[in-house]
């Protein structure tokens, strides 16, 4: 299940916001859903100080109804420097609220502002504003699928932050860039980067438990409480990329420890339950390789726990979106992780039931499967009605979508190639309804440039056509797919499209 960094990976801009405005880190207590009006009178520092607070606990509209405020304030004060700040942070929420064509203005304008105020470019005021607005862009890039920009963006805001000799900053910048780093599926950089920023050895390679011990304790003793939350996060899910995912989960849970808003709980267990489903996975393959009936029924019972340890923290990550009042955008990815659990464990179970010649064990997952149809089913409902196909264009509405079709196709299509796929009325969606689907994610991601997520649209539509026995179709998908993911030199990715043609082509003859 693709999983990509956009709401996915929080990037460590919150703390930057500490840089500009000397005042700590606000506490994590309530997240009320009213808000007590604005005293008209405030200034505009003021108004900047409660757009954090608003921000922090997820009120992203009154963020930046606030912060909008605080530009005009700015701007009538003939403040250009605080102006291009405001309009920063102004960027951020409508980040938050994929308010996209906003966001791209309000950045603009900020950078634009801070050309003009080219006179200031030696002041210090000038480099930390004009470094968080680098931030916000590289924010920016990387959730409209520019992971290579958003790298750029970042990169220069570190070489401001190192002139500034900032190492908060510093740390902050790194940590962002491993971001597009994991974006990029440069897994083993990400990892080297993530320890460079907190000035480790950046040998990734962490199986000696005592240097393990000593890179986890140096994250813990971060003084910044943003840093030590997305330090950790970005560690743990950098380490399950890599494969470690016994570290991986002990960073994540560490970082679970540490007292966090919403929004960052919400990251950390949807990647806990990222970590847990790759140990499902691992149990499934130990089981099919293993013939002895006894060491089956046990490893069958670490896959049946790890199913169940990932869709509960999953739907704690649900819960965490439910308190944020962006959280109709951000309980799709949970629910879309839920959905392509089931949908696996589902026909993972159904493949057991076929081989089980014990009648009381065979009534048992009958059972468990006319439960599981009844959730996915459910699932498949929410997700419909939460007008999946409609999110405004971005990196994450569109792997979004891809997602969705994907489990969808395994879970109508290649559960059922005994049926007439093309015909069969009982489809949640019909095969058109999905290529159209999928259609509409290619099309966005040319119009992002986003050569990755353009590589799975296509892939995926391959992946259609191959199980409707459309052959040439899925041919030519597959092949335009592999090509890109080949000039992107996403290794990562290539070797799904390598394989799919490879059935492809034996299908052919």
């Amino acid at each position: 299940m693709l999983r990509p960094t956009l709401v996915g990976t929080q990037t460590l801009i919150f703390f930057l916001l500490n840089l500009v405005l000397p005042i700590g880190i606000l506490p994590v207590l309530s997240y009320p859903t009213t808000v007590k009006p604005i005293p008209q009178d405030w200034s505009a520092s003021e108004l900047v100080e409660q757009g954090r607070e608003f921000y922090t606990k997820g009120q992203f509209n009154q963020a930046a109804t606030t912060w909008k405020q605080a530009a005009q304030a700015y701007e009538s004060q003939g403040d250009i420097l605080h102006q291009a700040m405001a309009l920063s942070y102004l960027s951020l929420a409508y980040q938050k609220l994929q308010q996209w064509f906003d966001a791209e203005d309000a950045i603009a304008f900020s950078l634009n502002l801070l050309e003009t105020g080219s006179d200031l470019r030696d002041t210090p005021d000038y480099q930390q504003i004009h470094a968080q607005a680098l931030n916000t862009l590289g924010s920016l890039e990387l959730a409209l699928g520019q992971p290579d920009t958003a790298l750029e963006a970042w990169q220069l805001a570190t070489e401001i932050y190192q002139q500034l000799k900032d190492d908060i900053g510093i740390t902050g910048t790194l940590i962002n860039q491993a971001q597009a780093m994991e974006a990029l599926g440069l897994y083993r950089r990400t990892c080297k980067t993530l320890l460079q920023a907190l000035k480790l050895d950046n040998n990734c390679d962490l199986s000696n438990q005592e240097r393990f011990e000593k890179v986890l304790q140096t994250f813990q003793q971060t003084p910044d409480p943003q840093i030590k939350i997305l330090g950790l996060r970005s560690l743990g899910n950098s380490l399950r990329l890599l494969g470690d995912l016994k570290h991986s989960q002990q960073v994540l849970k560490a970082s679970l420890k540490v007292a966090q808003p919403p929004l960052e709980k919400r990251e950390t267990l949807l990647s806990l339950g990222d970590t847990e489903r790759s140990w499902y996975n691992h149990y499934k393959q130990l089981y099919t390789r293993n013939n002895l009936i006894k060491q089956q029924e046990k490893v069958q019972k670490k896959v049946n726990d790890q199913f169940d340890y990932a869709i509960n923290y999953y739907q704690e990550s649900l819960q965490e979106s439910s308190k944020l009042s962006a959280s109709t955008s951000l309980d799709i990815e949970p629910k879309l992780q839920q959905l392509s659990l089931l949908i696996d464990f589902h026909n993972w179970l159904e493949s057991l039931t076929a081989q089980d010649k014990d009648q009381d064990k065979d009534q048992n997952k009958a059972t468990r499967l006319q439960e599981l149809k009844s959730q996915i089913n459910d699932q498949v409902k929410e997700l419909l009605n939460s007008e999946i196909t409609k999110l405004p264009a971005s990196r994450t509405a569109i792997y979004a979508q891809i997602n969705f079709v994907e489990s969808l196709i395994t879970y109508d299509l290649k559960s059922n190639k005994h049926q007439d796929n093309l015909q069969r009325s009982s489809f949640i969606l019909q095969p058109y309804e999905i290529a159209h689907t999928l259609v509409k994610a290619l099309q966005e991601a040319q119009v992002l440039d986003d050569k990755r997520a353009e590589s799975y649209a296509l892939g995926t539509l391959g992946k259609l056509y191959e199980e409707t026995q459309q052959w040439y179709q899925a041919q030519e998908f597959t092949e335009k797919a592999l090509t890109l993911a080949q000039g992107i030199q996403g290794d990562d990715i290539a070797y799904q499209w390598q394989w799919q043609l490879g059935r492809i082509y034996q299908a052919l003859g």
